[in-house]
């Protein structure tokens, strides 16, 4: 049932005799106090998703990806940043994709972000998981991946061809490398924190 300011004053009631149906009237309570309890719910849920948010990198990590040297000299990759656990910033659809949420990295649980490479949309393909770092990490990982691709690319190749032709334990191979123990290969184990809201679209550009 929704509600608005206007209900009690719309809602009519059959007369009997001299007053209202009484059991219609409980009915029209039983109705009202299941709307209450529905906006209660809505609000707890929107209030839960403000205090994700505040916990969210997503915002942060589009900014600093912004001066990454890489993209600078790449500036028509597509990077999509999420802190949503619904793909809202489509992280599986970039040339980069990042989704926001907490991580575990050598034993301890932080702030951070998946890594998706991949992603082909014209062929069907979507960003596939290869690992997770710390949020203060990103720039150091979005620049590592660009410079295996052009380390690795044959002439004008994108960065998914690149990626499906090397495989995704070539890229992860390298990021071990500049990362060491501030990078885990894989996808999360079960059991982590959920990722929070925010979503950050940082390159919207077609892909080279």
């Amino acid at each position: 049932m929704e509600l608005s300011s206007d209900l009690s004053g719309a809602k009519e009631f059959t007369i009997v005799k001299r007053g209202y149906d009484p059991d219609e009237v409980n009915a029209f309570l039983d109705q009202i106090a299941t709307g209450v309890g529905e906006l209660k719910r809505k609000l707890a849920a929107a209030e839960s998703e403000a205090r994700q948010a505040q916990a969210s990198p997503a915002p942060e990590a589009g900014r600093t990806l912004l001066t990454t040297p890489g993209l600078r000299r790449n500036p028509s990759l597509r990077v999509h940043v999420s802190g949503c656990p619904n793909s809202c910033a489509q992280h599986q659809a970039g040339d980069i994709g990042l989704a926001g949420t907490k991580v575990r990295l050598g034993g301890a649980v932080r702030l951070g972000y998946h890594l998706y490479l991949g992603a082909d949309l014209a062929t069907g393909r979507i960003g596939e998981v290869v690992g997770r770092m710390a949020a203060d990490d990103v720039p150091a990982v979005v620049d590592a991946v660009i410079g295996t691709w052009e380390a690795h690319r044959h002439g004008s190749e994108s960065l998914a061809d690149t990626f499906h032709r090397l495989g995704a334990d070539t890229f992860a191979a390298t990021l071990e490398s500049v990362l060491d123990d501030r990078w885990a290969t894989g996808p999360e184990p079960d059991g982590t924190a959920d990722a929070g809201s925010s979503p950050v679209d940082v390159r919207t550009a077609p892909a080279a």
